[in-house]
């Protein structure tokens, strides 16, 4: 039965599977076009309403969040998206105003990014489905899973700790009370991506590997760690300012609230020391909010903090979901 398989296991299943005949396919987010000489990137993700969508979230913001968080994978890779390709699985009883919902939330989502849309496919479905294909170009190095070395920083870019509180609040039908709640509730309806940040590290050569935090910090540290075959040390939790008194208020874990609850679509990425300097410039000079929070080294494929194993485990839809039915 599909409820006793994780999700990353589906994608494990399907990647050995499918690597025998194609030998482009590589175990990261982003697929590239020719491994050498190849300008051409592109990136496939799937929304589906029962897994990924509050029932507090608008139409408009459901649709504009399926294209970010596809072009999220482009961010952390340096990727500027060019153009997108919609399937759209829409309900039967959706009515023409909630249509036009959809198209103003594509709309808004393509001018944020300044991308076109190309074309896709629509069908009748149960509940809402939009799966985004993002086409890129790029001209420089990718950054992938693979290639963290032991002795790199390890940068986070953004406060983490938002959208696991938002999501409390929403599930839990709390009414914001607080600047804090209200900028947490924000992040799960309206996520944010930033294009610029990697786009210029990248540019000028400066990151070995980096990964999206869509599905947790946690376990996007522990991709990083299996996926190059290293251990990962954590010195520093990137504290969203106001956590801990949310934490306190509402008796929750901030570690928890930090390392696993996902969707924040933050970039995680890893340089070298002799490299750190410049990079933190460029951050500096984006004005971008971010955190070195430890280092890489050789050893088992774990992630610790301050010496404490850290568990394995994030958002998965498998296993999460925000709505009944």
């Amino acid at each position: 039965m599909i409820s006793k398989i994780t999700e990353e296991q589906i994608i494990r299943i399907l990647r050995q599977t499918t690597l025998k005949n194609n030998s482009n396919l590589i175990n990261d987010d982003v697929s590239v076009i020719g491994k050498h000489n190849g300008k051409i990137a592109i990136n496939s993700d799937m929304l589906v309403e029962s897994t990924d969508v509050p029932s507090q979230m608008t139409i408009r913001q459901t649709a504009r969040k399926s294209i970010i968080m596809a072009a999220s994978d482009f961010a952390c890779k340096g990727i500027l998206p060019k153009y997108f390709l919609l399937s759209l699985g829409i309900p039967k009883i959706f009515s023409r105003n909630q249509i036009k919902a959809l198209s103003r939330g594509i709309y808004d989502a393509s001018s944020e990014l300044n991308i076109s849309l190309l074309g896709g496919d629509t069908n009748s479905s149960l509940e809402l489905i939009i799966n985004c294909i993002i086409i890129g170009f790029y001209t420089h190095k990718i950054p992938t899973r693979q290639k963290a070395r032991p002795g790199d920083l390890i940068y986070v870019t953004g406060p983490f700790g938002l959208t696991g509180a938002g999501l409390f609040l929403l599930l839990n039908n709390y009414k914001p009370k607080t600047y804090f709640e209200k900028f947490a509730i924000k992040s799960v309806l309206e996520p944010r991506i930033n294009l610029k940040i990697c786009s210029e590290l990248t540019k000028n050569n400066l990151i070995h590997s980096s990964i999206d935090s869509s599905d947790g910090l946690a376990l996007s540290l522990y991709s990083l760690a299996e996926e190059s075959n290293v251990s990962i040390l954590l010195n520093k939790m990137p504290i969203a300012n106001g956590l801990n008194i949310f934490a306190s208020k509402y008796n929750k874990c901030i570690n928890d609230l930090i390392l696993y609850s996902g969707e924040e679509y933050e970039t995680i990425f890893t340089c070298s020391k002799k490299k750190s300097s410049l990079v933190e410039n460029i951050l500096n000079k984006l004005n971008i909010d971010y955190t070195n929070i430890g280092i890489v080294s050789s050893g088992k494929s774990k992630v610790y903090y301050k010496n404490k194993l850290i568990k394995r485990k994030g958002w998965d839809s498998f296993t999460h979901k925000l709505k009944s039915g």
